[in-house]
């Protein structure tokens, strides 16, 4: 019985952060405006120590900071690498792609998958991800763990991602 309602409540929880996230519509064209609104969602790191830090952040912040400040530095990095023109040339006017990487114990991001319907796109984000220079690793009781992330882009024909979100 016990284990049943641990079970309700952590599939709650977590149903509740999916809709938070899943019920935002604005369009966003600034990083900061984004973030704010967003968060990073990541069960893993709610129980962590630190978060993954990446080499711009402070590692003496909160572990609310050290998530915002590697989420605005993932955001910038991946951001940059999908240009107007690769956009411009599928012809779509709305599309997504969802990435499941891990920062790694040596903090090293490993991308395991990445879904979306252009071949061109998924990879600019591949190589964007394998580019990002390695991150302080999150630790739990002093030790670094790995932490996986979930990443949903959203586009429109402009070029400009009206969605990201990292859980």
């Amino acid at each position: 019985m016990k284990f049943f309602a641990l079970l309700t409540t952590l599939l709650l929880t977590q149903f509740t952060a999916f809709a938070q996230i899943e019920g935002i519509t604005e369009v966003y064209t600034t990083p900061n405006k984004l973030l704010q609104t967003i968060g990073l969602v990541n069960a893993f790191l709610d129980n962590a120590d630190t978060a993954p830090l990446a080499p711009d952040c402070k590692a003496n912040r909160s572990i609310k900071k050290q998530k915002k400040c590697t989420e605005k530095f993932i955001y910038k990095n991946i951001s940059n690498s999908i240009t107007p023109d690769k956009i411009a040339n599928i012809g779509l006017s709305k599309f997504s792609t969802e990435i499941d990487f891990i920062i790694n114990e040596l903090g090293e991001v490993i991308v395991t998958n990445i879904t979306g319907d252009f071949e061109a796109i998924n990879d600019s984000y591949f190589i964007a991800l394998k580019n990002l220079p390695k991150f302080i690793p999150a630790t739990k009781n002093r030790k670094p763990i790995k932490v996986p992330f979930k990443a949903t882009f959203k586009h429109t024909r402009l070029g400009k991602i009206t969605k990201m979100s990292l859980k």
